[in-house]
């Protein structure tokens, strides 16, 4: 019956606890499997299914007579036994079974010899993703192949806090840990995969099947994706950081024992330093292991395909998520499935439901989207211009060096800096309800399913997407992160242009500032520059007829060019006062003439137009005060004068921004009797706080504000002059 052994069971169990003699318990004078009620030969699987598969009989065996086969009881399913030794001697078939509703079933010989059944049980699905985990301890290891636990955390093992899970494919029983809270809380083995068969191929560390029994296997990424049992799966990225984050560092997750440090092992993962195998020797056991991921990336032409691992080292600063190739052999870690159907086929996402602007980069007519988020136009796609060796990402656009990525962005829009990102997040935070940052800002799709992190909502239309990076820091072109990484340029310079700063944008809210060497391809997503629907002006120089344009910044009126009128003046030592860069008449009417500074100096000599004058530095500082509330921070008092610089016309990587159409180019200076060409000097006049002096646009300037050489001085130079009107 049904229930009736388990209860007999039960009863058994309360006597030996307290310590009455019940020696008859469960002797009903029947042959059954240790008096379990179990009879120990059915005739098909339809009867070995009226009996119960419980916690109470575990690891009994039934014969199955049609089949030919042993079956056990794995505590809540029969499953084919792995010990296929037939009984000795076989019990009476039990006449009748009950089933858990109570109804009875007969079972009664026919005329003819044959037996039928009023209902026949329903086979057992083995294929089934629920996993049975029970208290450690419970498997039989002379019966079962139990993975050693010799290097487990003992007092987790002492305590119960390991539970136990059979692989039912080679009947090896596995210890199972549960790590985190709420949430976040993730179930793992806490021991290596060891498993293979005719599909799924493995090999042990130096070909020892001891490596294998104490490390677990090792397996290239093919054979890696097919090792976890059912119920279980390969871990993703994001998983590995979770558990990451829930043990407090990748130190937390070491086993005590066989690495160089001694670790806690706290949350009794219990990881091992196994080794691997790549370019055909076996590597680094007891320095490290490395774990697949299934953050598998895309195949690339020129590359064997790439996959995520999680590595740990006993050198610190080497531990993490890094990608290594699909033919290389590394240890498998199999997490539990949270349920069996992923929770991400069942979500609803509406994404953005705003509209959309259009630019059309005129270099190569592509059409991108763009969005407004805030007073702020973004791209909302990224930048796919070709430049030299730039690679295309899974996800549309490419990826660019820092240099190639300070000039990529078309006319009117540029790349931008750390604090127009930071405006960007505190608006998205400002404006985000019930969802966090990243997946406001994160597309609908694409990114890598967690079952813990929040799926991109896209709610703002900016539709960041997971393209990973390109990084030489393990190996010449190595692609990282992609599917669960959605890393951005941003336009500022760490230190002395060893590095520059990125957006990072990740699986889940995290720190969004970040910086990479310069040699990283990452993507690129522009920003409208302020101010770029200026108009300009127009000013008429009555002397010789010149047309300059002019723009309106404030309560200022400039003339966006440099001067260009022939003051033909001379010293005792130059025929002109005035020069064209090189003298090449045609750099003239493109970058305006050169003035010697001591002619600038002369309050009795003219240079601009009438109506115009030469500006001091009071006026060019009241210039920056206006735009400061319009540009990024780090740009106020700017050193290169990147807001003002003309968007082309200098080195690719050193162009502006052009704000308001000011239009700085390479006017160059002359210094002595040799001219400077790609730099911008600009001339200021003196007034009761400044002397007169040159302001420094340059990309590289370690100064701002120069002085010119007293009237003593030998050296002779000439500079640039902007004229501002007067009030």
């Amino acid at each position: 019956m049904k229930n009736s052994f388990a209860k007999m069971f039960t009863v058994c169990a309360l006597a030996w606890v307290f310590g009455a003699a019940f020696i008859g318990c469960g002797d009903d004078g029947s042959s059954s499997p240790k008096g379990t009620g179990l009879p120990a030969e059915v005739a098909d699987k339809a009867e070995l299914e009226t009996y119960e598969c419980s916690m109470d009989v575990i690891g009994e065996k039934v014969y199955v007579t049609e089949l030919e086969e042993n079956y056990e009881c794995d505590g809540e399913k029969w499953f084919k036994s792995y010990d296929q030794t037939k009984p000795s001697s076989t019990s009476t078939k039990s006449s009748s079974s009950k089933k858990s509703d109570g109804s009875s079933d007969s079972k009664a010989a026919d005329k003819d010899g044959s037996s039928s059944s009023a209902t026949g049980g329903a086979a057992s699905n083995h294929d089934t993703v629920d996993v049975k985990i029970v208290s450690s301890g419970t498997y039989d290891c002379s019966k079962y192949k139990c993975v050693t636990t010799e290097f487990l955390n003992q007092d987790l093992l002492k305590s119960g806090k390991y539970g136990e899970f059979l692989d039912e494919r080679d009947g090896k029983v596995y210890k199972t840990i549960v790590i985190g809270v709420g949430e976040r809380t993730q179930t793992w083995m806490a021991q290596n995969m060891n498993f293979s068969d005719s599909v799924v191929k493995s090999h042990c560390y130096d070909k020892l099947e001891t490596n294998c029994e104490k490390y677990g296997a090792l397996y290239i990424y093919e054979n890696a994706k097919g090792a976890c049992p059912a119920g279980w799966h390969l871990p993703s990225s994001g998983e590995y950081e979770i558990l990451s984050e829930n043990a407090g560092g990748h130190n937390g997750l070491k086993s005590q024992y066989e690495w160089e440090k001694s670790q806690l092992d706290r949350f009794g993962f219990s990881a091992l330093p196994a080794g691997f195998y790549k370019e055909s020797a076996y590597k680094d056991n007891g320095d490290e292991t490395r774990l697949w991921t299934s953050s598998l990336h895309p195949k690339r032409d020129h590359w064997v395909q790439q996959c995520d691992t999680y590595r740990l080292s006993d050198v610190d600063m080497w531990s993490g998520i890094q990608s290594w190739f699909v033919d290389e052999s590394y240890s498998v870690r199999c997490i539990k499935d949270v349920s069996e159907k992923n929770p991400a086929d069942t979500i609803v996402i509406k994404g953005y439901e705003g509209s959309y602007g259009t630019l059309k980069d005129e270099r190569d007519g592509k059409e991108y989207k763009t969005v407004k988020i805030g007073p702020r136009e973004w791209m909302a796609e990224n930048l796919d211009y070709d430049t030299l060796n730039a690679s295309s990402t899974s996800y549309g656009g490419k990826y660019y060096t820092a240099n190639q990525a300070r000039a990529v962005c078309p006319q009117g829009w540029h790349l931008p800096y750390m604090s127009e990102w930071d405006s960007l997040v505190a608006y998205v935070d400002r404006n985000r309800e019930n969802i966090s940052i990243a997946s406001a800002l994160k597309s609908t799709d694409g990114w890598n399913y967690h079952p813990d992190i929040e799926p991109g909502r896209d709610v703002f239309g900016f539709s960041g997407t997971p393209s990973g990076y390109i990084s030489g820091t393990f190996r010449s072109g190595e692609l990282n992160g992609n599917g669960t990484s959605g890393w951005l340029w941003a336009r500022d310079i760490l230190g002395s242009r060893d590095a520059q700063y990125i957006f990072k944008l990740e699986d889940a809210d995290s720190e969004y500032e970040g910086f990479v060497a310069y040699a990283t391809q990452i993507p690129v997503r522009c920003i409208k520059n302020l101010h770029s629907d200026y108009e300009y002006g127009t000013l008429i120089d009555a002397r010789d007829g010149k047309n300059y344009n002019t723009t309106k910044i404030g309560d200022q009126n400039w003339m966006a060019e440099n001067l260009d009128y022939a003051y033909l003046e001379s010293n005792e030592e130059k025929d002109s006062l005035s020069f064209c860069l090189q003298n090449e008449p045609d750099s003239c009417a493109k970058y305006g003439r050169l003035y010697a500074y001591e002619t600038i100096m002369d309050s009795s000599v003219r240079l601009c137009p009438s109506g115009w004058h030469i500006p001091n530095y009071t006026e060019w500082n009241q210039l920056f005060s206006y735009i400061k509330d319009d540009i990024p921070q780090q740009a106020i008092f700017c050193p290169n004068g990147l807001m003002l610089r003309s968007e082309d016309g200098w080195k690719a990587d050193e162009n502006g921004l052009n704000f308001y159409g000011f239009s700085i180019l390479p006017s160059g200076y002359l210094s002595q009797d040799y001219y400077i060409n790609g730099v911008a000097y600009l001339a200021y006049a003196s007034d009761s706080k400044y002397k007169a002096g040159y302001l420094n646009f340059n990309y590289n300037a370690s100064r701002f504000l120069y002085e010119f050489p007293t009237a003593t001085s030998r050296n002779f130079a000439a500079y640039g002059i902007r004229c501002v009107q007067d009030e």
